[in-house]
């Protein structure tokens, strides 16, 4: 009977616990909900606006390649689509127009209204399993709800987050599939509750899982969580000799990915896998306490070299004062065990997690600051490269993201150790005072946003003026750049981003656009095709050219061209406008 109780207790435990966890991430889930509604708004909620989508930049280039993917035929690929490099075929992927939603209401786009937008839908997501997530960590070392909620609301307010999913007005880049913090988070839970999945089945399955959605949202995710995969990996190799599990986890993971970007169509064309960039998007070592612009009390610290941004980790005020008390209670409690020589024995019971958490951070470190070494305004060292190193590093071009996961190992190791060493009496208080320096501290960042995104935005031209751009007759159904110029010539990134507006209100396709990585063979294969097509006259009825000047030149007298707006517009068929500023021919010297 005694056993029967104990054991009956234990499983009561176990399932209070459970209980416990599922209820901590709905409650971290609703403060993500509700922290997201204060700060952006019901306006980006509402499917049916797209006007502060199409203010320029990369959130315009990921809805336009939605707008296109979903006005595309199905193919196998399913990720596939020609609508913006007819008539080749691009993946949904190269736009980051999160290929998991773009797929989903494309499927749904039938009942769907004729202008639908799914980015507000995916920013709310991200706020609350970014909350939920925390939450669940966080009662890893707690049962006290009050402190899973202040203690997931560091993770929520989240600074690289606030950066990526939709930025603020004065930021260059908004790659909002980068919001997805919730997939590290994720992968540290599966180390964390490592003993949940002790069957090696359970491990594969909820590994490949992350795998694949990391390719469903937005692939660099994939290098992070694969890095903490291995070391949960080797963290039971340490532990355990299980060879085993690293002989069915990680294949399971790489076929999963593999899957996943066959099915999308990332293999398909030659895009060019990193373009460059390694050591100049990446973090610097001032990058936990620099603000860059999101602080309202510490002042921004210089960086090395401008691409670092991409490495933006700002810890903000509170955290960086549970980040000093923690680090003090740490080293306390070591200079005590190393006095009372239980150093060698505690080392050995835990060495497993040591070597394996050490070797990811520093693995994760080395990338993220990478060959050119910067502290503030200064390189303080860079190291060379051979150019076909250089060439396969290239793949992590952005390789300040992963000071993301550095990042979030300090904060979960600063709130265990504090939750560890102070009573509840103690600890609430602290954290509710930091939380408190947190908000004030991000509260000028936090304003910005919500001024930003709680107004109604329309499309505005840069350059495309002429209302005809809104008005092309019907029978035209192609935009064909020639020729094609690669995104990172000067003005063209801007063009065809404004063009691709174009494209999607006239329901055209495009032969070239502003993707995430540069499509060489389509670049040329395109530029042939229609060199082809001008050397014999054989143009489409239904297609506007659109040249620059040299090959206008060129060209002249076989095809009416016209200069609308500075650009030079091409067509076989006379377009019929009205107003004088659209109807006359181009000159050109």
């Amino acid at each position: 009977m005694k056993n029967l109780y104990i054991h009956g207790s234990i499983g009561n435990r176990i399932d209070r616990s459970k209980k416990n966890r599922y209820s901590n991430f709905w409650i971290g889930g609703l403060l993500g909900a509700l922290t997201f509604v204060a700060l952006y708004g019901f306006y980006i909620l509402n499917v049916t606006y797209d006007g502060w989508l199409l203010t320029g930049k990369d959130l315009q280039q990921h809805y336009i390649g939605w707008t296109a993917f979903r006005g595309a035929d199905w193919t196998f690929p399913i990720g596939l689509h020609d609508g913006l490099t007819y008539p080749n075929q691009v993946s949904i992927i190269y736009t980051d127009s999160i290929p998991l939603f773009a797929i989903i209401f494309k499927v749904l786009s039938p009942i769907l209204p004729a202008t639908f937008q799914y980015f507000g839908l995916f920013g709310l997501m991200c706020f609350v399993l970014n909350g939920g997530a925390a939450s669940i960590i966080i009662s890893k070392f707690t049962d006290s709800k009050i402190i899973c909620m202040l203690g997931s609301m560091f993770f929520i307010l989240s600074a690289s987050v606030l950066q990526r999913l939709f930025g603020i007005p004065a930021e260059a880049t908004r790659h909002t599939a980068l919001a997805a913090h919730f997939l590290i988070l994720f992968s540290i839970i599966v180390w964390l509750y490592q003993d949940k999945f002790k069957k090696i089945s359970h491990a594969a399955i909820i590994w490949s899982i992350l795998s694949i959605s990391c390719i469903l949202i937005q692939t660099y995710f994939l290098f992070m969580v694969g890095g903490i995969m291995c070391g949960y990996l080797l963290e039971c190799l340490i532990r355990d000799k299980d060879y085993k599990r690293l002989l069915v986890v990680l294949p399971a993971f790489i076929i999963s990915a593999g899957t996943m970007t066959f099915i999308l169509g990332g293999f398909s064309g030659n895009a060019s896998a990193g373009a460059g960039g390694f050591g100049l998007f990446s973090s610097n070592l001032n990058t936990l306490f620099n603000p860059m612009g999101y602080s309202s009390i510490l002042p921004d610290l210089s960086i090395a070299v401008w691409g670092q941004y991409e490495g933006f980790a700002y810890l903000g005020l509170g955290m960086l004062i549970l980040v000093v008390i923690a680090v003090v209670i740490a080293v306390m409690t070591l200079v005590k065990i190393v006095k009372e020589k239980r150093f060698k024995k505690l080392f050995v019971k835990y060495k497993g997690s040591v070597i394996s958490l050490t070797v990811v951070i520093f693995v994760f470190g080395m990338l993220a600051v990478s060959n050119k070494v910067g502290l503030g305004g200064r390189v303080l060292f860079e190291i060379p490269l051979p150019d076909k190193v250089m060439d396969l590093m290239a793949v992590f071009r952005s390789s300040g993201r992963f000071i993301w996961c550095i990042k979030y190992f300090i904060m979960i190791f600063s709130i265990a150790v504090i939750l560890k060493k102070l009573k509840l009496k103690w600890s609430i208080p602290l954290l509710a005072v930091c939380l408190s320096l947190q908000i004030a501290d991000l509260s000028g960042a936090l304003v910005r946003i919500n001024h930003t995104f709680n107004q109604q935005e329309e499309f505005r031209a840069n350059r495309l003026k002429s209302e005809i751009w809104s008005n092309i007759p019907e029978r035209f159904d192609k935009i064909m750049f020639f020729p094609v110029v690669s995104f990172k010539d000067e003005g063209y990134k801007d063009l065809y981003l404004e063009m691709g507006v174009v494209a999607k209100k006239n329901q055209m396709k495009m032969n070239y656009f502003y993707f995430s990585r540069e499509l060489r063979d389509f670049i040329q294969s395109s530029n042939e095709e229609l060199e082809q097509v001008f050397e014999n006259g054989s143009f489409d009825n239904n297609t506007l050219y659109i040249l620059d000047k040299e090959t206008a030149n060129r060209f002249k007298g076989t095809i009416n061209m016209y200069n609308i707006d500075g650009i030079i517009v091409a067509s076989l068929q006379e377009l019929p406008y009205d107003g004088e500023e659209l109807t006359y021919e181009v000159q050109v010297e």
